[in-house]
């Protein structure tokens, strides 16, 4: 293990969060991370194995299971029952974007194709495994394709849900003022008709017991579970860590976010983001213009799909609204926390009284936060699991 290896690696990171931060968040940390990385490894500033040098090899693949399974515990079902038309939406336009990218086969080529899927509407874990499925594949390109187009779907998403969340947020906004604020957004409605039932973990105070060893020791254990279920199986551990940390979240055996409570994603994180480095680490000047072109027509036309399907066909009745049915099925490209900011700033925009503000983000973003959940937590790691195999 190299020290200095590992304090560069710590250094870019540290400097894509200055550069964040003095932006003012116009540029991602994900892209920023990337992006530097990149350059680094164009401009041979750095080893192409700088990652396997500062000891962070495994890291990379023991952090993988570990935040997959705390995304699981991070799922509400109370949740997604109540925004069930929600749901459905995020169902159809995940399914919306398989049919869009298969469809590119002839052009892009399957091994492509496969790649793109999950990376174009997944959060960190589902491009860490799809990018080692490429990797181990031998698909360094194409490994290096799927970060393209990681680091690049939210430049897309945010825009598009933020601008038709705005129109969605001034419709309600107009019959909120014409009926002098006694309008209540349906959201509240269907909260106050569900009566919250305890959970094991509460009823029985588990919560003093979850100490920081104990979460990461529950959280191992289900990840080997995962690893065995998944060896004899042979679908991709992943799905069943994911499966796992929803079942046992749901019956209330193990706290939300058990993760957090460790006080350990944020070093996790870090750990999952070092397993995708090493596919910049081939990447070459010629490959950018490519990379590029393959990742614009892509986007371009999975939005386009995606605009056909829930704005300008019927589908957008199960929602009710042209506006937010499009600004849902955007969210696949979101993800929290980009689904929780997006939707507030929404509201500070358009409201312009506390009240409005409150009513506009009670309408707006439990949808959102929802559609993140359901597309980009749940939904994108299957699909990676499975494209990932199928490579």
């Amino acid at each position: 293990m190299d020290f200095y290896s590992l304090f560069i690696v710590l250094l870019v990171f540290s400097l894509s969060d200055f550069i964040v931060m003095k932006t003012k968040g116009k540029f991602s940390s994900v892209f920023m991370i990337l992006f530097l990385f990149l350059i680094l490894f164009l401009t041979k500033s750095i080893p192409v194995d700088i990652i396997a040098k500062a000891g962070l090899t495994q890291l990379g693949t023991i952090a993988l299971g570990f935040l997959i399974f705390n995304m699981g515990t991070m799922m509400k079902w109370d949740d997604i029952k109540q925004e069930w038309r929600t749901a459905v939406i995020c169902c159809l336009s995940v399914a919306t974007t398989v049919i869009c990218i298969l469809a590119l086969i002839p052009f892009i080529g399957k091994d492509t194709a496969f790649v793109s899927i999950p990376a174009v509407m997944g959060a960190v874990a589902t491009a860490t495994i799809i990018t080692q499925a490429a990797l181990q594949a031998g698909l360094t390109k194409l490994a290096a394709l799927a970060l393209v187009l990681f680091a690049a779907h939210k430049f897309v998403g945010i825009p598009l849900a933020s601008i038709y969340g705005r129109r969605e947020a001034i419709t309600l906004i107009e019959k909120y003022r014409l009926a002098e604020g006694n309008v209540i957004p349906e959201s509240e409605i269907a909260a106050t008709k569900d009566t919250k039932k305890e959970t094991i973990y509460e009823k029985y105070h588990l919560d003093k017991y979850y100490t920081t060893y104990i979460c990461l020791g529950v959280t191992g254990f289900f990840v080997w579970i995962a690893t065995f279920i998944g060896n004899i199986t042979h679908v991709n551990y992943t799905i069943w860590v994911l499966i796992l940390g929803i079942i046992v979240h749901h019956f209330g055996l193990v706290p939300t976010g058990i993760l957090d409570k460790a006080k350990a994603s944020g070093f996790l994180t870090f750990g999952m983001f070092t397993a995708l480095i090493p596919a910049l680490a081939s990447t070459k000047v010629t490959d950018i213009f490519e990379l590029g072109i393959q990742a614009v027509m892509i986007m371009a036309v999975v939005v386009a799909g995606q605009f056909i399907v829930f704005y300008l066909l019927p589908t957008w009745k199960i929602i009710k609204s042209k506006n937010l049915c499009f600004g849902i099925a955007m969210c696949q490209m979101l993800g929290y926390p980009s689904t929780f900011l997006v939707s507030h700033e929404i509201a500070n925009i358009v409201g312009t009284t506390e009240a409005e503000k409150e009513y506009i983000l009670k309408a707006i973003l439990p949808k959102y936060l929802i559609a993140g959940f359901v597309s980009v937590t749940f939904l994108s790691v299957f699909l990676a699991g499975i494209f990932g195999s199928m490579l």
